[in-house]
């Protein structure tokens, strides 16, 4: 799984759009009570990644899995509203 939006990244000052950014969650650790996660951000699905974002939630222990709640909680974000799953 993993999320497609465009994305801006600021570099040296100068903001750059990347349209249709992929987005996959990275390094995945926690426990019950928190749960940390780097978001990868590639150009493209098969091109090198441009930027390492991190975030942290509290999981629900009676959810799905901690990776397909990594996902849940960025679209729940406002920088990710409407991404698209991939």
């Amino acid at each position: 799984m993993a999320l497609q939006k465009t994305i801006t990244i600021d570099f040296n000052g100068a903001s750059v759009d990347f349209a249709d950014a992929y987005l996959k969650v990275g390094m995945i650790e926690g426990d019950k009570n928190m749960v940390r996660f780097d978001l990868l951000v590639y150009k493209a699905k098969d091109d090198r990644v441009i930027e390492r974002r991190k975030y942290n939630f509290a999981p629900d222990m009676n959810g799905s899995n901690f990776i397909a709640q990594a996902y849940q909680h960025l679209k729940s974000l406002s920088e990710y509203s409407g991404a698209t799953d991939v």
